[in-house]
């Protein structure tokens, strides 16, 4: 067998199935499983109650976050499907960022209990990616779970049966609307990567602006509407013209941010919101002048107005805060490095271009919400771009090695 095949997943060749044959030969390793298995499936629809807590011992931890550590156990004990030795470094470079952001919390005084769960979430959300890239975990079956989990959410939600934490607009099981919006654009395009139906792609990326709509949340809108940009435009373009479109939806943003409420009337009652976001990103501007390269420890992204503590309204000056240079450029530098492939010349899969425009999400949102890096989402869009990443560095089986 060869080691193409090999890498594509654990089984021998004779015991690959049609569809995992064909998924190799097209590259696209997230279609490259059988049926999803059930209880990566149930784990991945807890991911979504992120608004959501239950108690363990003395503490109080959002479901999401237990059922991401359940995953993480139960990968422990599996064997990957693929190898990702040659992804190493970045283990190593992960490990690295730990120990410094340990450290950058001490020295800067960081109350203990603080700054260490901060860091195991980190940890925990690292060891996901690398369990989904390497296959020990179903990720096509987790993002299933994670969609039944939305949709659920919805008529639990109008009916009164979870939470309404935001003035009637679709939180729930999620607790934030902002969260909540990044769920429903990123999830449903993440799914249309594990399918070649052009039906259901229209009918996942169908769920995904009907569900960001209902969360109310702009910048969810915003990023959604680039990442329909790119699935239509990008496929037909080449490496620079790519460059100039992504610029271009950078700029496009930006401006609708500033104009948006002045533009609809449907967002003219925001206006007193945004008066707030720009008194706290001017207080943030102050903190990111005061931070050292090496930044003022995990948990000080936010800052205080009124007596009240506010969370940053941007996730690059979050980083930078967090753990200065080394943690805003590592962790930005794999989403765009991994998920964009800004620099590759060949041709891509459909699959590949998805990851993309999942990616797009998130940087668009980044520069708009105070945490979004450092999330169950970007973890899956995280292990989709490494997955895909590492089929493209090998080269596909040929048919004489099927």
């Amino acid at each position: 067998m060869t080691d193409a095949v090999q890498l594509g997943g654990a089984r021998p060749e004779g015991e690959l199935s049609r569809r995992d044959r064909r998924a190799l030969l097209q590259g696209n390793p997230l279609q490259a499983t059988g049926s999803s298995r059930l209880v990566d499936v149930v784990l991945g629809a807890l991911l979504v109650a992120d608004g959501i807590s239950a108690g363990v011992g003395p503490l109080s931890l959002p479901l999401a976050e237990l059922a991401g550590v359940g995953l993480v156990v139960l990968a422990g004990f599996r064997r990957p499907h693929r190898s990702l030795a040659q992804f190493g470094v970045l283990a190593v470079l992960a490990c690295a960022l730990l120990i410094f952001l340990a450290v950058s919390s001490a020295v800067n005084g960081v109350a203990e209990e603080d700054w260490l769960r901060r860091l195991f979430r980190i940890a925990v959300l690292t060891c996901l990616v690398g369990s989904f890239a390497s296959g020990r975990l179903d990720l096509r079956g987790v993002l299933q779970g994670a969609l039944a989990g939305l949709l659920l959410n919805i008529p639990l939600f109008y009916l009164g049966l979870v939470p309404d934490t935001y003035g009637g607009v679709l939180t729930g099981l999620l607790g934030d609307k902002n969260v909540a919006g990044l769920y429903y654009a990123v999830v449903p395009v993440l799914l249309m990567a594990t399918t070649s139906n052009w039906r259901h792609r229209m009918l996942l990326l169908s769920a995904a602006v009907a569900g960001t709509a209902l969360t109310g949340s702009r910048t969810s809108l915003a990023g959604l509407a680039c990442a329909v940009i790119w699935l239509a435009v990008a496929p037909r373009l080449g490496l620079t013209l790519r460059w100039v479109l992504g610029i271009g939806l950078g700029l496009g943003v930006f401006w609708l941010s500033d104009n948006l409420p002045r533009l609809f009337g449907y967002f003219a009652d925001r206006l007193g919101s945004d008066l707030l976001r720009e008194r706290i990103q001017a207080a943030t501007v102050e903190k990111l002048a005061e931070t050292p390269w090496y930044g003022l420890g995990l948990g000080q992204a936010h800052v205080d107005l009124d007596d009240t503590t506010w969370f940053f309204h941007n996730s690059f000056w979050g980083l930078f805060v967090e753990g200065g240079w080394p943690f805003l450029v590592i962790v930005v530098a794999a989403y765009v490095l991994l998920g964009m492939r800004p620099f590759r010349h060949a041709a891509r899969t459909p699959a590949r271009i998805v990851v993309e425009a999942a990616t797009l999400i998130f940087l668009v949102c980044a520069s708009q919400l105070g945490e979004v890096f450092i999330t169950v989402t970007g973890t899956l869009v995280l292990g989709a771009s490494l997955l895909l990443t590492s089929a493209e560095r090998v080269p596909p089986p040929t048919l004489e090695n099927r």
